[in-house]
């Protein structure tokens, strides 16, 4: 990260090294894969309710095949038309099956998160939560663990949750404090930061789960989230084309207005929220994707980390960094 001509924070992330050279199309091959086994569990929309406060009140948001993303009238979260009645107990086993698909790929790309992620998202702490010496962060759904690993090399306490078997096998294969066992078995008032990196967009009950949070929090305790923003550029320019769309894997989506709905629900208060994307990154490897003789993200690179920057201070770009403190 660097601060650029306008004075506004610049990554230079480099989607050749973060992603395979196939990311797009196998993004897209995987996703009619996912529908074709779970669409079974939609349901007509005027049978659906808001996943985050029950509402009734909608409008389509989205539409894809039978796959529909409705945005909430009384509380604006963005939610799907899944019977959650009966996918509930199917939930983990997609998840799971999404991740060992993409296992290979998350090695390879461990080393380029570490030091391109990892560190940064440690600075990003340090500069919005005052974290002390015997203060312990757990890293739910940490993955293969970078953030876990960055953490351990800056002697900062650590420990985190994945339901993955691969990747608590991976975790534990680096030394670090990992377990396949639920929030739910960490003691309370124990935690002073719980971080949810591109976690509570994958949760069918998102309040439950708070409150849950806020047992283990210490008191001031704080959690980040890193979520996606569909309300994006890139959301309205690729539509289902966007690799955020994630049919039956992203099941709710936030704004300011749906997360303060959540907070004052479970116990919390919004400290701040940012937003860093990679919306015009993202645009161009669709259009790679198309076109296999032009490397558009390598030609464009840094316009697009510029153009990047102005997107981001306007609060429109893909992804949304939540800071809220326990109450």
């Amino acid at each position: 990260m660097k601060k650029n001509i306008f004075g506004l924070r610049e990554f230079d992330i480099d989607l050749y090294k973060l992603r395979s050279p196939n990311f797009y199309k196998n993004m897209i091959t995987q996703r009619n894969k996912v529908y074709s086994k779970f669409n079974k569990f939609l349901i007509n929309i005027n049978n659906c309710f808001c996943l985050l406060c029950g509402s009734k009140k909608k409008k389509i948001f989205l539409k894809w095949k039978k796959y529909t993303l409705l945005s909430c009238m009384s509380c604006s979260a963005v939610y799907t038309n899944i019977n959650f009645k009966k996918f509930k107990s199917q939930y983990f086993h997609s998840n799971v099956t999404k991740r060992k698909i993409n296992k290979q790929e998350m090695l390879k790309t461990f080393n380029y998160r570490l030091n391109n992620f990892a560190y940064e998202r440690i600075e990003y702490i340090k500069e919005n939560i005052k974290i002390k010496k015997n203060d312990i962060i757990f890293d739910y759904g940490c993955g293969f663990g970078s953030f876990l690993y960055a953490l351990k090399k800056k002697n900062i306490l650590c420990k985190g949750m994945d339901f993955d078997a691969d990747s608590v096998k991976f975790c534990k294969s680096k030394k670090l404090d990992v377990t396949d066992l639920p929030l739910e078995n960490q003691k309370n008032n124990s935690l002073k930061l719980i971080t949810l990196f591109d976690v509570i967009e994958h949760l069918n009950e998102p309040i439950s789960f708070l409150k849950t949070a806020s047992k283990k929090l210490k008191k001031n305790g704080n959690l980040l989230m890193f979520t996606p923003n569909i309300h994006s550029i890139s959301g309205k320019l690729m539509g289902p084309d966007h690799n955020m769309f994630a049919v039956f894997n992203h099941l709710c989506f936030y704004n300011l207005k749906s997360l303060n709905y959540l907070v004052k629900k479970t116990g919390f208060k919004i400290i701040k929220i940012d937003y860093f994307g990679l919306d015009i990154k993202d645009y161009l490897q669709m259009l790679e994707s198309k076109n296999k003789n032009i490397k558009f993200n390598k030609i464009l690179n840094q316009i697009s980390n510029t153009l990047q920057s102005v997107i981001d201070k306007s609060s429109l770009s893909n992804s949304m960094r939540v800071i809220i403190k326990k109450i």
